[in-house]
């Protein structure tokens, strides 16, 4: 009997395991949640890792929109299109969006990038 109690814990614990969404980058998970509305956006766990890892200053903007995917259209909240920086959603704070920002030089090389809250 104490067997089957390890065994059906062990599955459990591997089944929701399996649910939550790695740290580590990965580009089509990424890409499938682009939205801001989505609370527990997968993003969020991974964004640290694309800073750590992916992200380089003087990396152009072609290379970075081929790697994370179109940004966020702030038009979309009456916003004017930033040409300077890029937003993409990663999440929620406690009442407001958190987005990975980032920067480019007059001659769209990537200057710096970090969290920026909403």
């Amino acid at each position: 009997m104490r067997p089957l109690k390890h065994f059906i814990l062990a599955s459990l614990f591997g089944l929701l395991s399996a649910c939550n969404h790695s740290p580590v980058f990965d580009r089509k998970v990424w890409l499938d949640n682009p939205e801001m509305t989505d609370t527990h956006n997968p993003r969020a766990r991974m964004v640290q890792d694309v800073i750590s890892h992916h992200l380089k200053k003087g990396m152009s903007r072609t290379a970075v929109i081929a790697l994370l995917g179109p940004p966020y259209d702030a038009t979309k909240s009456g916003y004017k299109q930033p040409i300077t920086f890029l937003l993409y959603p990663v999440g929620w704070s406690t009442i407001d969006p958190n987005f990975l920002l980032i920067e480019f030089t007059n001659k769209d090389l990537v200057s710096g990038y970090g969290i920026k809250q909403g």
